[in-house]
């Protein structure tokens, strides 16, 4: 099997992070429905609690996106989930969701060795070729 990008499944919640900017806040401001800003948008990223598995389904961990504007909450929702099938404490899979929970990619560690072995995606949580 061809290692695709050599990149760990670390790196890409870490690049997830990045982008999402991580609980800091954007320079835009944008109007509510009166036409007065609330103040800027923040990004804030929570790792959940690991659920534990039990054979044969593995451990997750949901990580959610939290976007604010001020104190009020404008969209709370998973963005993505990991899972740990051997228990090892790192993550064999990670899949990325979109804002209906539905899953828009998956990466696999098949070898156990950090790195993505594989890369599926999917079009409103139907595999694409």
């Amino acid at each position: 099997m061809q290692k695709a990008n050599r990149v760990s499944v670390f790196s890409i919640a870490l690049i997830v992070f990045s982008i999402l900017g991580g609980a800091c806040a954007t320079t835009e401001k944008e109007d509510n429905q009166d036409g007065v800003s609330d103040g800027p948008l923040t990004y804030e990223m929570l790792s959940g609690s690991k659920q534990d598995g039990f054979s044969p389904f593995p451990s997750m961990r949901p990580h959610r996106l939290l976007v604010k504007r001020g104190e009020k909450i404008i969209q709370d929702r998973v963005e993505y989930v990991t899972y740990d099938f051997n228990n090892d404490g790192r993550n064999d899979m990670a899949q990325r969701l979109d804002s209906s929970g539905n899953v828009l990619e998956a990466a696999f560690d098949f070898d156990l060795d950090g790195e993505i072995d594989f890369k599926q995606s999917y079009v409103k949580g139907i595999k694409v070729e």
